[in-house]
């Protein structure tokens, strides 16, 4: 996933803005050579968590109309909290 990420002949070129929701994005060490800020990454996933990230996506829109978000959810197959 970072490889893909990092390299601009994969995702790296075609997103403006990338968010990942992941409970292990910490303790992974793959994500280590993936550079993004603090308010990127979520580690936790439920209604408020996705009503900020759409937020964040129309604040960017409102910047650039054509700006391209990819989210992304990782290890989330044994998360209690997806309902």
């Amino acid at each position: 996933m970072a490889n893909l990420l990092i390299r601009r002949q994969f995702y790296g070129k075609y997103f403006d803005n990338v968010l990942i929701i992941s409970p292990t994005y910490t303790t992974d060490p793959a994500y280590r050579a993936i550079k993004l800020d603090a308010d990127k990454i979520y580690n936790d996933y439920n209604d408020n968590v996705l009503l900020e990230i759409q937020n964040k996506i129309q604040e960017s829109r409102q910047e650039d109309p054509n700006a391209q978000t990819l989210i992304i959810f990782d290890d989330m197959a044994g998360y209690n909290s997806v309902y």
